[in-house]
């Protein structure tokens, strides 16, 4: 995670947060138009985030301490 990546991963997590709370019920290509991005990269980033958090998309309070710092000290530098 860098400078370059950190509005795509936010918006990857934004993404598999409302899949699984079945919020908003929108396709891929929906969230590729909003942002203006390449559909094939959304879904590649998608899919990378959710194997870097090993498919566990459900955090306890500690370790999302630990994420939210650690995106926070990225998105500083």
């Amino acid at each position: 995670m860098n400078d370059m990546n950190i509005g795509t991963v936010l918006i990857c997590a934004g993404i598999l947060a409302m899949k699984i709370m079945q919020d908003v019920k929108c396709k891929n290509y929906w969230w590729a138009k909003a942002f203006g991005m390449n559909l094939d990269l959304l879904n590649q980033s998608e899919m990378a985030l959710f194997i870097q958090l090993d498919c566990n998309v459900v955090f306890e309070r500690k370790q999302f301490i630990k994420e939210y710092n650690l995106i926070k000290q990225t998105s500083e530098s």
